[in-house]
């Protein structure tokens, strides 16, 4: 056997083409049965019938039934789908259910209208739709829903009417599903309201769905329609009525503090209320005052009074040693140094007279100044000391005095002075020391002015010498000699041909052989004379 079936093997494979046979089947492309893959037809080919007609069993083609359809291109009959219908029997298609009915069955021979509540708007349905929410059908057959009308709602699909809306309520538009409750701020009466209406100015309404609106009470208002709620009348005003549509300011000199206030206060002794409208009494500022009740304006307060407090009712009076010059003060100034004042109530202050003084301020009188001191003008804070080389014996002086020529003070604050000792000099008033009479002079007694020159023939070799001493025998000198020098006989004319400067005695020998050009007088000797001639003629023009 396993070698029969390798002879088979090797045959096949050595000569396929002797082992190969044709593919039978139906080859008419038209035929029901028709097989692409079929090489040869073996005559089972079934061919279809016409539109309107099945293969029957028996071989032969017979009209579909009601119900269903045939388009020729099936074997077999077809029920008619959901939403079509085949009133007769050989249908080569179904019919579309026209709109307004239905079919929910498979195989349909007629169709149904729609109930109210629903509708089939479009050919085919296989059911109808309920109508939606905010619309309605009272009638069979329909194509379409009906929108609620304005003022009613419809909240359930398949409604076959709708409801007209309650007070408080409203539906503006068509279609409405549900009435809306009217807003706060709003309200409806009537039923089958369409619009809300808002509360008119004086009233309000909080809550939703109202059918009225509430009357503002006193101390508040509404001002514009449609409030929620009513306002309370801000601080600074009132209103003593209800339904208001405004608050009044308080008038001058009242106020409110607080809000929703029925009446205004008026303001209290030391409280002003200078605008309408105040929501607060001012307390007058330092500096004023308010006598009366209901004030509307602060009063300054005079000059020579103060007040330091706010919302006082009066002014204090400026005591002794204070001044107040201008109105509208807080305080009192003290009466500066210098100045004092006795009386309350002063504008000003009265300045020390001469020879007094106040060191301090806020005082009732001056103090005198004391001997060596001195107040030259009034208004003075302290005395002066006189300075070195005047003096001040008395209290209350005004000035001080210069020591006179002789004396003198080399301290300040000196109530005398001192007269100078022999020796020395105070030439001029006002002196603080003396001065020594320098070398060549004296002063003999005390309270000299001038020192006086030795006389020609002694000397005084130091300052301050109380008398001069005479030259020793064979000296000799001049006047206010401060030394004495040996005496040199000789001519002492400087216009002498033999002048001897060396010489400090004349001799008599001068001899004058011509004339001097310093001796303008032609004296023979120059001096002070010729000097006076130069000075006699000072400043004119030569010709």
């Amino acid at each position: 056997m396993r070698i029969l079936l390798m002879a088979a093997c090797a045959l096949l494979l050595a000569a396929p083409a002797a082992w190969s046979q044709a593919t039978p089947g139906c080859t008419y492309p038209n035929a029901f049965n028709y097989d692409p893959g079929a090489e040869e037809d073996d005559g089972s080919c079934i061919f279809f019938c016409t539109p309107g007609f099945f293969y029957s069993s028996t071989g032969g083609c017979e009209e579909c039934p009601a119900g269903t359809f045939s388009d020729g291109t099936t074997l077999f009959c077809e029920a008619c789908p959901q939403g079509t219908f085949a009133s007769t029997s050989g249908s080569e298609a179904c019919t579309d259910c026209p709109p307004g009915t239905f079919n929910d069955v498979v195989g349909g021979v007629a169709c149904s209208f729609c109930p109210p509540g629903f509708y089939s708007p479009e050919p085919g349905a296989a059911a109808c739709i309920p109508c939606p929410a905010g619309s309605y059908n009272p009638v069979t057959g329909a194509i379409e829903c009906i929108p609620c009308a304005a003022g009613s709602a419809s909240a359930i699909e398949g409604a076959i009417a709708c409801t007209d809306c309650a007070p408080g309520q409203v539906a503006s538009g068509q279609g409405s599903v549900l009435c809306e409750d009217c807003p706060p701020g709003t309200f409806i009466a009537d039923t089958g309201g369409q619009t809300c209406l808002d509360c008119p100015p004086g009233t309000f309404q909080d809550l939703a769905g109202s059918n009225a609106c509430s009357v503002c009470p006193p101390g508040f208002y509404s001002p514009e329609p449609g409030a929620v709620a009513c306002i309370p009348c801000p601080a600074g005003t009132y209103n003593p009525i209800s339904g208001a549509i405004t608050c009044l300011p308080c008038a001058l000199g009242t106020s409110s503090a607080t809000e929703g206030a029925i009446a205004c206060t008026a303001c209290a002794e030391g409280q002003v209320a200078p605008d309408t409208g105040s929501s607060a009494c001012e307390d007058c500022p330092p500096g004023s005052f308010a006598d009366v009740a209901g004030g509307i304006a602060c009063t300054t307060c005079p000059p020579g009074t103060f007040q330091d407090q706010a919302g006082s009712n009066a002014c204090t009076v400026c005591p002794p040693g204070t001044y107040q010059p201008n109105p509208g003060a807080t305080s009192c100034i003290p009466c500066p140094a210098g100045t004092f004042n006795s009386i309350s109530g002063a504008v000003e202050c009265l300045a020390c007279a001469a020879g007094t003084f106040q060191d301090q301020e806020g005082q009732i009188n001056c103090l005198q100044c004391a001997v060596g001191q001195v107040a030259s003008t009034g208004g003075e804070p302290e005395c002066e000391d006189c300075p070195a080389g005047t003096f001040a014996s008395t209290v209350g002086q005004a000035e001080c005095q210069d020591c006179p020529p002789g004396t003198f003070s080399s301290d300040a604050a000196s109530a005398f002075c001192y007269t100078c000792p022999p020796g020395k000099i105070a030439p001029e008033s006002g002196s603080q020391a003396c001065e020594d009479c320098p070398p060549g002079t004296f002063m003999a007694y005390s309270g000299g002015v001038a020192c006086i020159p030795c006389a020609a023939g002694t000397f005084s070799s130091v300052g301050g010498s109380a008398a001069c001493n005479n030259c020793p025998s064979g000296f000799t000198s001049e006047a206010g000699a401060a030394a004495c020098v040996p005496i040199v006989s000789g001519c002492t004319s400087v216009c002498a041909a033999n002048y001897d400067p060396a010489a400090n005695v004349d001799d008599g020998s001068c001899v004058l052989t011509a004339a001097c050009p310093q001796d303008l007088n032609a004296d023979g000797e120059v001096g002070s004379a010729d000097l006076l001639e130069i000075l006699s003629v000072f400043g004119t023009t030569c010709e």
